[in-house]
């Protein structure tokens, strides 16, 4: 896996297989500067935590979903954070994740776990933070993905 970190700078940003997270509704255009972006890879982490509250979620769609839920998602982003933070084996993180790019980030992952572990809980941290800001001042967060 490469470097595993949320992009606040559309700057930052090379080529186009990213997932943008946009303040309020969809405005019918992406590389919105009020946008954070994540890798396929990096996003994918949170799949499995974001379907359990919106089922029709997609890493490939769009997905507009409302503050009130994303309170929730964050509050069991920051227990996926803590869980991390136990370095659980791979078979109980597979549990709670998932690997975009299975066979090479999975063994990425166990190679690296400490170092892969920091940067997630990192990036949770980062978005937790953003997401919580973000709900403040919009009654949605619209999820476009790659």
């Amino acid at each position: 896996m490469k470097t595993i970190k949320m992009i606040d700078d559309v700057q930052e940003l090379k080529g186009t297989c990213y997932v943008e997270v946009q303040p309020g509704n969809y405005t019918g255009e992406f590389w919105s500067q009020d946008s954070v972006y994540f890798t396929d890879e990096v996003f994918g982490l949170f799949s499995q935590v974001i379907q359990r509250y919106v089922p029709a979620y997609s890493l490939w769609g769009m997905t507009k979903i409302t503050a009130v839920t994303w309170l929730h998602i964050i509050k069991e982003l920051n227990e996926l954070a803590d869980f991390l933070g136990t370095y659980p084996a791979i078979e109980d993180i597979e549990k709670r994740i998932t690997f975009v790019y299975e066979e090479e980030n999975k063994k990425d992952f166990m190679l690296n776990q400490k170092e892969i572990t920091a940067q997630v809980i990192d990036t949770i941290q980062s978005f937790v933070a953003w997401v919580k800001q973000t709900c403040q001042t919009h009654s949605s967060m619209t999820i476009l993905g790659v």
